[in-house]
């Protein structure tokens, strides 16, 4: 799971359950408007990610390790 809390500007990789890698220096490449994308980078000529994601989800929140646990094996029944 990659999570980011844009308040406090972290981010972090979660590997099978345990914290991986934490940033407080990331910038995500992103802006409030146009697509969001996955498996490539948005801008310039790097490779595509090459092999299978098993499921995406965005949070409106950054999620805690327990939460990320939770959400990771259980079947989500609505958009919200």
């Amino acid at each position: 799971a990659f999570v980011f809390d844009i308040e406090r500007n972290t981010a972090q990789l979660f590997i099978d359950g345990l914290l991986e890698k934490t940033s407080n220096a990331f910038t995500p490449d992103y802006t409030s408007l146009g697509k969001t994308v996955v498996g490539r980078a948005k801008y310039g000529n790097l490779p595509a990610f090459n092999g299978n994601i098993h499921e995406f989800r965005i949070w409106k929140k950054p999620l805690s390790l327990g939460e990320i646990n939770i959400y990771a094996v259980k079947r989500l029944t609505s958009n919200t």
